[in-house]
Formats: C-alpha cells, structure tokens, sequence
C-alpha cells in the first residue's frame, strides 16, 4: 500500500424516506419478508416515523403476526386526537378485514369522536352495521359519509348495497350508478348494477353494465357467467355458450386464503362455465374456510382435460360438486364424472346418479309414492310438444322454462288462449309443465316453506307469507307483518311442531331419499296435512342479508345450517385424515 490517509470514508445510512420508498414497493407487490426488513431498517434510522409505523403494522397483521400490532398504532397516536383517530381507523378497517365487526365498530366510533368528519370513517362503520344486520343504522352512517362527501365512489357502492338489502331496487339502481359512473373503472359497481337492471327486467342497460364491468376486469367469472345467462334468455345462445367459455379460462385455477386465522380446511369448490352453479359463499364463509375454485369447460373444448386440471390444484382437504342445476349444468356433468373420478379426497354432492334425478321432472317420479306427500306430476317438453298441448279451464297448469328459477318466466296457464300467448313472449326450447296445486292456507294466505337438508338432516331456513300463488321471500308480507315475523319465528325455532305430524315425516324421508351432503326442499303444506313438494335439488340459495333489527331471530337460527356444514367438513376431513394414515 502507499502512503496517505487510512481512514475508511465514512458511508451514510440510507435516508428515511428511501427505505420507506423500498419497503413500500415490496410490500405491494407481495414481497412480505423484504418488505419487514426493510420497515425494521427504516424504524432504527427514525423510531418514530408515523407512516413507517402504520404501514409496518398493517404488514404484520396480513402476514398473521401482529402481537405489537395495536401497540404500534396507540405510538402513531402520539402526535394527537387527529393522529389517534387515524391509527384507530386503519386498525378498525383491519378488524373489519378479519370480520370482527364488533370490534371495528368501536374502533371507528372513538376514532370519529377523537377525529369528527370523516367520511370514510362513517363508511366502515356503515359497513359493519350492516354486516351486524343493523341496515337502517348503516343507512344513516352512509348518508353522513355522503354529505361529507358527495363525490365518494365507494360510499355510493354501499349505499346501493343498503338499499338493495332493504328490498328498494330503484334507488339502489341509481346508488349503484353513480358509484360506477365515479370510478368507471371499478368492476363490482358495474356488475352489481347490471344484476338490478336484469333483475328490473331491463335487459339492454343490464347488458352494456356487464360488459363494463368485463372490460375493467376481464377475469371476473361471475359477471361473464351473468351476462351469459342474460344471452340466454334472449336466445343469443352461441354468444353466450363463447361468454361463459372464456370466463372459465380466465379464471383458471384459484386460492383464496382463510381471513380467520387457521381455517377449518382447505374446500375445493369446481363449478361449470356458465350459470348453473349455487353459490358457496354463505356455505363456505372465507372466515372458515381456505377455499380453491375453477370452473370446467364443456367436453368440446380443447382445455377441458380431466388429467390436466387435476394436475394443477393445490392441496385441499374436501371438494365440493357446485355444479347444481341439471339443464344449464348438462354439458359439464360428463367432465365432471371424470374430475371427481380422479380426486383422492371426498367430495360432496358428487355428480351422480342422485344429483341426475333431482331434475324437477324426474325428482316428481322419484318421490311420487312417499307418505304424506303431494308431488305434482310434472313433464319436460319442448317447445312444439308444449304449443299442442290441450289446456282445460277447470285444470290448469304451471309453465316454466327449463333451466329457470326464482319465478323467473312461470306462469299459471288456464287455457290455449293464455298458452299462444306465454309462448310467443318466450323464446325457450323446453319447458316444465306440472299441475297447479291450490295450497292457500285456511285464511286465504299462501305459506311456502324452505328446508335445507345437509348431511341428510333437516334444518328450516325461512318461511313466506303472501296473497298470490306465485311467492318467493322478496315477493311475500314478511316485512310488513309482525304478525307473519312471529309465525316464521316459531318456525325456525322449532319447525317439527308447526307442522303436521305426516308433513314433518315426509320431509324426513326426503332428506335420506335424496342422499345428498346439501340440497334444499321448497314446499307447502295442503289443507288437509300433507307435505306439497315443488322442487327439492342443491339449486337453493342460503343467505343472511336480511335486516337485523326487522329480523333478528334469522341471525340466531340460520346459522345452524353453516354450522351443519362445518360438522359435515369436518367429519369428511377426520375420515380422510385416518384413511391416510392407516
């Protein structure tokens, strides 16, 4: 070495804000562990970086390790109420993340005291409410959000959602609407729009919502898979069959992590390419349940190789057959056979030969000769067969569309006048035809009856009450009568002694009958005890949306149903864990 100085140059640590930047960049693109590093490095240059903090906090509680979580955002408050306020609302917001609703609601109403006039604070708490039941205290905390700001997209989404909750489809229409028209780029609004406007009968503005809703997120299968339905019915058949096609490619195979902690096991949920799926969301909440979903193409497609898909799943524990309606879902159950076929783990609702005969003309033959049950004889016609069929005034008859639900195209036909007339609005190939069935109760009132059957064991889900035939829970008095409330109440609460003793044991022998993991019984009861079936299939839709403060016995008694599902999971995984094992 030669002579002069030996001292080495004196580096400087990164600045502050450069490490943030990093962090930041890591941590939005999924690099958690760099992303912690780099946090941790910027902590020891400035200890008390409010952002750095924050951000830092959030990080540990995404990755499930957040034991000095609320410690970090009570040091960020330091500064004051205004910056108290805005750690206690980022940690509500993660609260309300992992569904412990009450604890966001507390965190959002002392943030709001310590830092009024926010109007994203009103919205998380809008939204806790109404996921507590609570939808008309969620509506007023949404309309405060709107007068602090009227231009908040998000808050406009929510208010639709309220509305929507609340049964008020024209108003939600124009929440929905102008959230969208705020940020033309959010998908949801868009769909969530679409379905109002189908849902109103509006097929051309339902249609152009979908395909924006497609064009600012291409990969949503749900939304192409409602604009396929919607082709559909307007006999644009190979627009739609192409729409429901390629949403089955997009989505490919998917993971979605449990927001709970550990879940209670990883479901795999395989539907079709196309509207013939129950939705598994209340079934298989996200705070349960580690869920992977893909949806198969038909058998003609190039993609649809049983093998190949098989090798592309991650781990799971238990697969659940979503495919449920037998008409639209044909095209996928050859497909189907083969995937389950392939599956080591069990699978619910297997597509079989029990699944094949809920159809609604074959479930009629299936349980025609069960005591105490009346089954209207019901036929699957096409179109030609059905314009000649002879219609007598004094026996009429229901008409539907195959592959319809939720009223959706039935009508009562009373003679041939009324069939030429059903037919040329409808541009179906085959229809259902059964006997109609005069099940008005005693006091003029129509009482339809809803049952799911999960693990072969009944469990009551809702009762309507209505002045016409033609009923479904929207459709019913149920909001308007406290009256009607208390009978569903004692309903739910213990269903076996609201109904006839030949009633209730017929709605037994259904359940071990159809021999399915979960499947639902839409029915009546006659006037002289006996049980009337309309349709009993895994088509039955389960929610909990309704409002808490006009039904809260609902919020104790459905769950049960969830629970049910969970007991069935996890007995199928238990069985499966000691089969690997042996």
């Amino acid at each position: 070495m030669t002579g002069g100085s030996t001292s080495a140059a004196k580096v400087e640590p990164p600045a502050p804000a450069a490490l943030i930047d990093a962090a930041f960049q890591h941590h939005r693109a999924g690099r958690l562990p760099a992303a912690a590093q780099f946090y941790r490095r910027a902590l020891v240059t400035a200890p008390g970086h409010e952002k750095t903090l924050l951000l830092f906090g959030m990080l540990q509680a995404g990755a499930g390790y957040g034991g000095t979580l609320l410690e970090r955002f009570l040091r960020l408050g330091e500064g004051g109420p205004a910056e108290r306020g805005a750690a206690l609302f980022e940690l509500g917001r993660l609260r309300q993340s992992a569904f412990d609703d009450a604890a966001a609601l507390a965190l959002f109403a002392e943030s709001d005291r310590l830092a009024p006039g926010s109007a994203a604070t009103h919205r998380g708490l809008a939204l806790s409410l109404q996921r507590s039941g609570r939808a008309h205290d969620a509506l007023a905390a949404i309309d405060r959000a709107l007068t602090l700001e009227p231009a908040f997209a998000p808050a406009h989404f929510n208010h639709g959602a309220i509305l929507e909750s609340l049964n008020d489809a024209g108003p939600a229409i124009g929440s929905f609407q102008r959230a969208a028209l705020l940020a033309p780029e959010w998908d949801e609004a868009w769909s969530r729009l679409g379905d109002l406007w189908r849902k109103a009968g509006a097929q051309g503005p339902a249609e152009a919502a979908f395909r924006r809703s497609i064009a600012a997120e291409p990969g949503n299968a749900e939304t192409c898979f409602r604009l396929s339905s919607l082709l559909e019915r307007q006999g644009r058949l190979a627009e739609a069959r192409d729409c429901a096609i390629e949403a089955g490619r997009r989505h490919g195979v998917r993971r979605h992590p449990c927001r709970g902690g550990k879940p209670v096991a990883r479901v795999l949920l395989i539907g079709g390419a196309g509207s013939c799926n129950l939705p598994p969301e209340f079934l298989f909440p996200s705070d349960r349940y580690e869920l992977v979903s893909t949806y198969l193409l038909p058998p003609d497609v190039p993609e649809s190789d049983p093998g190949a898909l098989t090798q592309k799943l991650p781990p799971f524990d238990v697969a659940f057959n979503a495919i449920a309606d037998l008409d639209r879902g044909a095209d996928f159950f050859p497909q189907a056979k083969q995937v389950f076929q392939l599956l080591r783990q069990p699978v619910l609702n297997p597509p079989d030969f029990r699944l094949e005969r809920t159809r609604r003309d074959r479930i009629a033959d299936f349980l025609a000769d069960t005591p105490g049950l009346i089954v209207p004889p019901t036929r699957r016609l096409t179109r030609r067969d059905l314009a000649e069929l002879a219609v007598a005034p004094e026996r009429p008859m229901l008409v539907r569309p195959a592959g319809a639900h939720g009223g959706d195209d039935l009508e009562r036909i009373d003679g041939g006048e009324a069939l030429a007339v059903y037919l040329a609005r409808n541009e179906a190939e085959l229809f259902y035809v059964s006997d109609y069935v005069d099940y008005a109760s005693e006091d003029g009132y129509f009482r339809k009856y809803r049952f799911i059957a999960v693990d072969r064991e009944i469990y009551p889900y809702h009762l309507a009450i209505g002045r016409h035939w033609l009923l479904h829970y929207i459709s019913s008095d149920m909001v308007e009568s406290a009256a009607f409330r208390r009978d569903e109440e004692r309903f739910l609460a213990d269903w076996r002694s609201t109904l006839p003793a030949a009633a209730a044991q017929a709605l037994d022998t259904i359940a071990v009958s159809l021999d399915l993991d979960y499947a639902g019984v839409d029915c009546a009861v006659a006037r002289d005890g006996r049980l009337v079936l309309f349709e009993a299939n895994p088509c039955m839709l389960v929610h909990l949306r309704d409002p808490q403060e006009i039904f809260p016995y609902k919020h104790r008694y459905v769950p049960r149903i969830v629970d049910a599902v969970e007991r069935m999971v996890r007995r199928k995984r238990l069985l499966t864990e000691g089969h690997s094992s042996a």
